[in-house]
C-alpha cells in the first residue's frame, strides 16, 4: 500500500504481508530451479524462493512482475513487467540490482535467455497498446550495455526466442503485438537473428493463418513451435530445409523445455497437462491445473525426470517419465 502525506509530499509504501495480513497463494508468471538450491517463483512485485536444502521459503520484493527468468553464474536475471526494466538476483543474497530500461515501447518482455557464445543476455519483448512491432534486446550483463532491435520482425512483436549454436538467436513472433491497433499481417513469424554480425538471417511464416506463437525452442537441427493462435497448435520445422517435418494439436499453449535429448511442452487447458514432443505429441501427466498467471512451465533436476512446476497453485515436484505417461507422481 502506498501512502501520500499532502502536507508534506512524502509517500510511504507498506508491504501489506509483511505488516501481518493473511496472504493466500497467487498466480505465478515464472519459475527458475537452481538445482539442490533453490526453486524461484515470480509473483506479483515479489519473488518467494523455496530452499531445497532446508525447505525453508523466503520472499523479498521485485519492482514489478518477473515474466521471465534466466541464470548465469550466481546471477538470476529477471525482465519485469510493466517497466521492461532488467534486473539481477544475487542467489546469495538476494540482492536486487538494475541492469536498466529496454525502453523503444517496449513494456512487456516475454523471454528471456542467455548466449554462452557471445556472453550476452537476450530478450523477447512487445509494445504496449496501438503499436506493433516489437524488438530482440541484447544486453551485456557486465557493462548493461542494451542495444535494441524493433522492428526485427516487421509489424510483429516477439513473444519468444531460443538461443541456437554460434550465436544465433531464433525468434517467435505475433501479429497482434500490442493488441491495440489492427494488425497488418495474417501468420506469425520466426526468424533466425546472426547475435555476431546484428543481422536476421532468414525469416519465414511456417503455417499460414496461425497468427501467435507462445513459445519458440531449438534442438537437433528443429525448431520446435507452439502457438497460442491457433491455441494448442505445434511444429517441428527442419532449420535447414525451413519446412514443418511434424505438426499436431495440444490441449492449449505453454512453455517449452528440453531435458535429456527429448521436447517437453506444458500447456493450458485441458486439466493441465505436460506433453513429450516427437513425430507425434505425447501425454505424460495431466491433472496439473490452469493456474499459471503466464504460461505452465516445468523445470527437470538434472539426470532425472524429476521436475518443479504447479498442482494448482501450489509448489510441486512431478516426476514426468515419458516411459510412463499419465501416472506422475507429485510431491508437493
Amino acid at each position: 500500500m502506498w501512502s501520500l502525506d499532502p502536507a508534506t509530499g512524502k509517500s510511504q509504501f507498506t508491504d501489506l504481508i509483511q505488516a501481518g495480513i493473511e496472504a493466500g497463494s497467487e498466480r505465478p508468471q515464472s519459475m527458475l530451479l537452481v538445482p539442490n538450491r533453490a526453486v524461484y517463483v515470480g509473483g506479483h512485485f515479489a519473488m518467494t524462493v523455496r530452499d531445497l536444502r532446508t525447505g525453508a521459503t523466503r520472499r523479498f520484493r521485485v519492482p514489478g512482475e518477473p515474466k521471465d527468468l534466466v541464470r548465469h553464474g550466481d546471477k538470476i536475471y529477471a525482465a519485469i513487467y510493466p517497466s521492461g526494466q532488467i534486473i539481477s538476483i544475487d542467489i546469495k543474497t538476494d540482492k536486487v540490482a538494475s541492469l536498466g530500461f529496454l525502453g523503444h515501447d517496449q513494456q512487456r518482455p516475454w523471454d528471456i535467455e542467455y548466449d554462452e557464445h557471445t556472453g550476452k543476455l537476450v530478450v523477447a519483448s512487445a509494445p504496449l497498446g496501438a503499436k506493433l512491432d516489437g524488438a530482440l534486446s541484447v544486453i551485456d550483463p557486465d557493462t548493461g550495455r542494451i542495444d535494441v532491435y524493433q522492428g526485427v520482425i516487421p509489424s510483429e512483436s516477439l513473444m519468444s526466442l531460443s538461443v541456437g549454436d554460434d550465436g544465433v538467436v531464433y525468434l517467435g513472433g505475433d501479429v497482434l503485438g500490442g493488441g491495440g491497433t489492427p494488425p497488418v499481417r495474417t501468420s506469425a513469424t520466426v526468424a533466425a537473428f546472426d547475435l555476431n554480425t546484428r543481422r536476421v538471417l532468414w525469416q519465414t511464416d511456417p503455417v499460414p493463418g496461425f497468427r501467435t506463437f507462445q513459445d519458440v525452442k531449438v534442438h537437433d537441427g528443429l525448431l520446435y513451435g507452439v502457438y497460442k493462435r491457433d491455441s494448442g497448435a505445434w511444429i517441428a520445422m527442419d532449420l535447414g530445409t525451413r519446412k514443418v517435418v511434424a505438426q499436431g494439436k495440444l490441449s492449449g499453449y505453454g512453455e517449452l523445455t528440453v531435458h535429456r535429448g527429448r521436447v517437453f511442452a506444458a500447456t493450458f487447458f485441458g486439466g493441465g497437462n505436460v506433453y513429450q514432443l516427437g513425430t507425434e505429441a505425447e501425454q505424460v501427466a495431466t491433472g496439473l491445473g490452469d493456474e499459471w498467471y503466464t504460461n505452465p512451465q516445468v523445470h527437470f533436476e538434472p539426470g532425472s525426470w524429476w521436475a518443479w512446476g504447479l498442482s494448482g497453485r501450489e509448489l510441486a515436484r512431478i516426476r514426468l517419465d515419458p516411459s510412463c505417461p499419465l501416472s506422475p507422481g507429485v510431491d508437493r
